[in-house]
């Protein structure tokens, strides 16, 4: 079984870049889940999502 990493921290804060770099590391068989809780207070984040 592989790894698996948590990749915590604050809003706007680099961790989907920093998964994207990872995964270029370890090669072409992973996966990542970026999570996002809509508040409504942020358009462009809003925007990405429709």
């Amino acid at each position: 079984m592989g790894e698996l990493i948590y990749l915590t921290g604050p809003v706007r804060s680099g961790k989907s870049s920093r998964a994207v770099e990872l995964a270029g590391q370890w090669g072409e068989h992973v996966v990542f889940v970026a999570t996002y809780r809509d508040s409504g207070d942020d358009e462009e984040m809003t925007s990405r999502l429709e």
